[in-house]
């Protein structure tokens, strides 16, 4: 595991009762506030801050911190307020899991997003009119008070850089920048460097065109010199890990949630000009069923969520039963946000579930949505037993037998559960993950929401989409950015003379299978996608991944009788059923790259002929069918 702990220096460790200021001077009990600087050092960052990650071209801030959500609201309420910065009451949210809290001064603002997770609060500073300029200087950064990672202060202290650099960055533990020296070049020089400084190479080298790699070790830390070929030059990843553990910083002394719902400034005695800590309602005792009978077909729905609403001045209860589980945070959040028009099955976007919802008022109605019936309306003499107390609503519902299409319709409903309404917060709740686009599901490549329309394919070893989404092309980069986190690619930066769109982005990762390649291109308002991923691991393992510099041309024949295949004026004869099911028993060349005419000759069949224009690091497949005809299509 690589460490990302933040470095403290024993005189910070050692002062009690005050904090670094923006520029490094201490502050004590001073009532008056700082002078307003419009720069990212300026913010404060609590003390236990790790994992920081300046995010320019984004203008975003990201770190977790040990502290809960109450400390860190009251935080920055307190130390924004010192920096000359005014909080909009009116954007405040508290949620049991999330705070979001916003600051305004002049042009510039700051949206604090704080969102509990498992083992950390997540941290997000949203920035407009705030300058990062120097975000990327670690040490600077220490200096202006902004806690920095120990692998960025190590990397920046202990590994001088060469002059003319570009495009410097610390990120996940590593140092990446650009340089005008050749990749051999650059290699050399980072080695020797290396040496000079004391440190052992504890791997050889692995080298190929476009790359060159090697790690060194000092002690407890291992240094990585990973260099790739570039337009410019070279581009250059030196990585940090260390196997000795860091002192933790301590928390922030815990702050009740519900005690920070009032803005900083509001006047004693006045309440908070939009309160926001709400009733909370325990949806994780939710219980109750119903079985719904529609002709011959039951029907039968045991996840359940009740609600009430403003309707045309009185206020109506209703009570969902559905076959699927229920997003109670989604719900919630569309209750708050559309009074007048919430929808259940909304919450649904692909995917919707077969629901019952019974609405109590004066009179009792219903509607059933399944199987593509939509049936609605008033329930003539119901049984109907309502109790509600205490924000939970206890109820037995029973509709007598009626014709409906010509078939006999009644239902009986059960239900015990906590009340929601547009100023209510869920408690206990854990969603459902969103349905998936059946596009982006047939696709099995990640693709962000927003996905209109995907041509996808390839093989057991190979995956490609193109998709065209209703996003710009920065939002679709941040989502690949933001995957590749999660799912722990590692970035591989292009080679030179690599196709690149003239005003597009290419991504290139690796993940424990083989190389992702991910081309953006602008389009308006959207963002055209093409993804491909390879299977390395696999193919490697049945003798389909293409040698170094060369490619592969792969023959087989599903057809039952014998088949002959020509190549540039050579025959190459298979036998019935070879290679059409075990790509290990079919005919399997390593060839250069180049165009290669073919025609397959099937016995009674009418000569096919076809050209392949195999590129350098792909294979090729060309297999006789048994129904006649042929595939013939990249296979890696």
């Amino acid at each position: 595991m690589k460490t990302r702990d933040i470095f403290l220096s024993l005189a910070v460790l050692s002062v009690v009762g005050f904090c670094l200021s923006p520029l490094g001077t201490a502050r004590g009990d001073d009532p008056q506030a700082d002078e307003f600087i419009a720069h990212v050092k300026a913010l404060p960052y609590p003390p236990d801050t790790r994992e920081i990650e300046f995010r320019s071209i984004f203008k975003r801030i990201e770190f977790t911190s040990q502290s809960s959500l109450g400390a860190l609201a009251a935080f920055y309420r307190a130390e924004m307020k010192k920096r000359g910065w005014e909080e909009d009451a009116k954007a405040e949210k508290i949620e049991d899991d999330s705070v979001d809290l916003t600051f305004k001064h002049g042009d510039a603002e700051v949206k604090v997003e704080l969102d509990k997770r498992s083992k950390a609060t997540l941290v997000r500073l949203g920035c407009k009119k705030l300058d990062f300029e120097g975000s990327n200087d670690p040490a600077a950064m220490l200096a202006a008070g902004v806690p920095q990672p120990q692998s960025y202060l190590f990397l920046q202290k202990n590994i001088p850089l060469p002059e003319k650099i570009q495009g410097l960055s610390y990120d996940d533990d590593e140092c990446k920048f650009k340089s005008t020296m050749k990749l051999q070049e650059a290699f050399n020089h980072f080695v020797d460097l290396a040496k000079s400084l004391g440190w052992q190479q504890s791997l050889r080298v692995l080298s190929s065109d476009n790359r060159r790699y090697t790690e060194f070790k000092k002690g407890p830390v291992e240094l990585s010199v990973n260099i790739f070929d570039d337009e410019v030059g070279s581009r250059i990843i030196l990585g940090y890990e260390s196997s000795q553990k860091e002192a933790t910083v301590p928390p922030l002394p815990d702050v009740a949630l519900a005690s920070i719902n009032k803005p900083a400034g509001t006047p004693a005695g006045k309440p908070s000009p939009t309160p926001t800590v709400q009733t909370g309602v325990d949806v994780s005792k939710n219980k109750g069923k119903a079985t719904v009978t529609f002709g011959k077909k039951k029907y039968v729905f045991t996840h359940v969520a009740a609600y009430q609403m403003e309707e045309n001045g009185n206020l109506r209860t209703a009570l969902i039963f559905a076959d699927k589980a229920i997003p109670y945070k989604r719900m919630q959040a569309a209750l708050k946000k559309d009074k007048e028009d919430f929808s259940f099955l909304d919450l649904y976007e692909f995917d919707s579930p077969n629901v019952l919802t019974i609405g109590l008022n004066k009179y009792t109605s219903f509607s059933f949505s399944a199987d593509g019936y939509g049936i609605g309306r008033s329930i003539d003499e119901p049984v109907r037993e309502v109790k509600i107390e205490n924000g939970r609503v206890v109820a037995t519902i029973k509709m007598p037998s009626e014709e409906i299409f010509d078939k006999p319709f009644h239902f009986v409903a059960t239900i015990e559960a906590g009340l929601m309404s547009p100023t209510t917060r869920v408690l206990n709740a854990v969603d459902p993950p969103p349905s998936v686009s059946p596009l982006v599901e047939s696709a099995g490549l990640p693709l962000p929401e927003g996905t209109l329309e995907v041509q996808s394919g390839g093989s057991q070893y190979r995956r490609s989409a193109t998709a065209t989404v209703k996003m710009e092309m920065p939002q679709v980069e941040e989502f690949y950015r933001s995957t590749a986190a999660t799912k722990k690619w590692r970035e591989v930066p292009a080679k030179a003379g690599d196709a690149k769109p003239a005003a597009g982005v290419v991504l290139n990762y690796r993940d424990a299978s083989g190389p992702i390649h991910v081309v953006l291109t602008p389009k308006g308002k959207e963002t055209v996608v093409q993804i491909t991923t390879r299977n390395e691991v696999k193919a490697k393992q049945d003798g389909v991944l293409p040698e170094p510099g060369k490619a592969r041309l792969i023959l087989g024949n599903a057809h039952t009788r014998p088949v002959v295949i020509t190549i540039v004026k050579r025959d190459y004869t298979l036998k019935p059923g070879q290679g059409g099911r075990d790509l290990k028993t079919a005919l399997n060349y390593t060839v250069v790259a180049g165009k290669y005419p073919l025609t397959i000759k099937t016995p009674g069949e009418k000569p096919q002929s076809e050209e392949l224009n195999i590129t350098e690091g792909t294979t090729w497949g060309v297999i006789a069918l048994p129904t006649g005809g042929y595939f013939a299509d990249q296979l890696y």
